[in-house]
């Protein structure tokens, strides 16, 4: 069978496997043809032979996005960590250096205060001077007209905005009413050099604030309620609306805008938590948003208070267990007691579990007359033991039923501290409410992260799926084969080494608490020499430094 074909029907028979499967006891006799099939010896293992002298030899061209080989793993492991190797090599080096660089990529003048901005990054030995096209492409949409016409109506308000937080800088110093610790960790390093009377506005909620829709924008800026509602039409009218442009660059598996339903992907799309949007385009500045939203994304404060693991208690990747740990609770969005199973840690604790009872299926099956006699034996054991999955704890139900359910089907919940992450190599990270905090300390571990994600950060492009993080698809289709090659062969295991050690070190590098603050430093002085100062007679603005002391 030609390598392609194969791939695609162990794909379709991983899907198959696991609707049979899902959220039932496994029924050996039911389902032992389907599990033959998946276990199969595949055509692949000769490709991986460690005595092949073609060992570390790849494709030369690049495979489908939906092909998961272990050729096509290889080829995008090794393509990606030779281009983390170049990555940032050519940053500028002086003020006057980055400002012509600034010119020639956005073809404007940088803002305001840019030279000091450069000289602070440098002396914080900041790996990345150029390269923040992100603030770019999240400002774009507010060069306008309209846009200054409806900050204005922002700061015309005198009460705070609806789970927005409104910053207010004035001689170099910030209202108290918008600070917490750890934001206060991240401005006031540059707190002094930020323009005077500047006005921003945080979101204050998990999940992002901006919508689009067809037609003119509305003349009075307004916020709707929809938590445990589905927004999936709301989702999908705002991208008819987002500019190919802003979005072109984003790996198709992440654009939540390329689903047909992403209700059935992800929670928050499908019953949110909590969800106050907007249809009118203002500046709002969120920690994580999907493509289909508009909102400005800033660094989260919550990495600060999870930092990097401490480097001298770190365990070696060879002398960790060749297991994929996780542990979280069933947040992502409200749990309702008919449409729960469609949540993606559920979905993903779920699938875990199918994977691992249909290992033992397979293995007992011969008991019963199976013939397993051309089954991948070292495949069924992997994934008969390779999982240690499990909710910590069940949370966010519209009622008790909903929670009770789900423990019922899922397992009783089972927490443990975040150390134990330590012992495993590789980590899988996926998204709550909204995104992990958690994320920068496992890329510190010296462990491969499995990352599935439909939301971008701040970071994203500083970040190089297959050698910083394994990006993991929403279907996780690719997941048994992902994991096989990685875990059962060699080659596997040897590059699984060096995205752990490639992220351990750039993330220490490039993710740093000053990392951020470089970041959201140069981020609010373009959005101060967008908006310009705030006049002090505007309602919202006086009201707020009237009532409010100074940090």
């Amino acid at each position: 069978m030609p390598v392609n074909t194969f791939h695609t029907v162990h794909l379709h028979l991983v899907s198959k496997i696991r609707r049979a499967i899902l959220f039932s006891i496994p029924a050996v006799f039911s389902i032992v043809l389907l599990l033959i099939c998946l276990f199969q010896i595949s055509p692949f293992t000769t490709i991986v032979n460690p005595a092949n002298s073609e060992l570390n030899l790849y494709r030369s061209s690049k495979p489908n996005h939906n092909e998961f080989s272990p050729d096509a793993i290889r080829w995008r492991i090794h393509t990606a960590l030779e281009q983390a190797n170049v990555a940032f090599t050519s940053q500028s080096t002086s003020p006057q250096g980055a400002i012509a660089e600034y010119k020639r990529r956005y073809r404007r003048d940088p803002p305001s205060g840019f030279s000091d901005w450069v000289q602070f990054a440098l002396d914080h030995d900041s790996k990345v001077i150029d390269d923040f096209d992100e603030i770019h492409r999240d400002l774009e949409p507010f060069r306008t007209p309209e846009a200054q016409r409806l900050f204005h109506q922002l700061n015309n308000r005198k009460e705070n905005w609806e789970h927005t937080r409104r910053v207010i800088i004035e001689n170099g110093v910030m209202n108290a009413s918008s600070s917490d610790g750890f934001w206060n960790r991240l401005v006031t390093p540059f707190l002094h050099a930020l323009p005077n009377n500047s006005v921003f506005y945080i979101n204050t909620l998990d999940e992002p604030r901006v919508l689009s829709k067809p037609g003119p924008l509305p003349n009075h800026i307004k916020f709707a309620e929809s938590a445990g509602q589905s927004i999936e039409d709301l989702v999908k009218v705002s991208c008819s609306q987002i500019p190919r442009e802003l979005t072109h660059h984003l790996d198709p598996e992440k654009d939540v805008c390329k689903f047909s339903t992403p209700s059935k992907l992800h929670s928050m799309i499908a019953s949110p938590s909590s969800f106050s949007y907007t249809h009118s385009l203002i500046p709002i500045l969120s920690y994580a948003r999907m493509s289909a939203f508009r909102d400005i994304l800033i660094p989260c404060p919550d990495y600060v208070r999870l930092p990097f693991v401490d480097s001298d208690n770190l365990i070696p990747f060879l002398e960790k267990k060749a297991g994929v740990y996780w542990r979280g609770r069933s947040t992502g969005g409200r749990v309702q007691r008919l449409h729960w199973k469609d949540g993606h840690r559920q979905r993903f604790v779920s699938f875990t579990q199918s994977l691992q009872n249909a290992a033992k299926s397979l293995e007992t099956s011969q008991y019963f007359g199976a013939k397993i006699g051309n089954l991948d034996q070292k495949k069924i054991s992997l994934f008969k033991d390779v999982f240690d999955v499990q909710m910590a704890d069940y949370i966010q139900c519209e009622d008790k039923s909903a929670c009770d359910d789900m423990q019922r089907v899922l397992g009783h919940e089972y927490g443990e501290p975040g150390e134990s992450s330590l012992n495993y190599r590789y980590l899988f990270d996926l998204d709550g409410n909204s995104m992990t905090s958690r994320f920068y300390r496992l890329l510190s571990q010296q462990a491969v992260v499995l990352k599935q994600t439909l939301f971008q950060e701040w970071h994203d492009d500083r970040l190089i799926p297959w050698a910083h993080y394994i990006p993991v698809t929403m279907s996780m289709d690719e997941l048994p084969e992902l994991l096989n090659f990685l875990i059962n062969d060699p080659e596997g295991e040897q590059l699984s080494l060096k995205i752990a050690q490639t992220a351990s070190t750039w993330s220490r590098q490039a993710l740093r608490e000053i990392d951020m603050s470089i970041y959201l430093y140069r981020l609010l002085l373009e959005l101060a020499e967008i908006f310009g100062p705030v006049d002090p007679s505007q309602p919202g603005y006086r009201a707020i430094m009237e009532s409010d002391t100074k940090l």
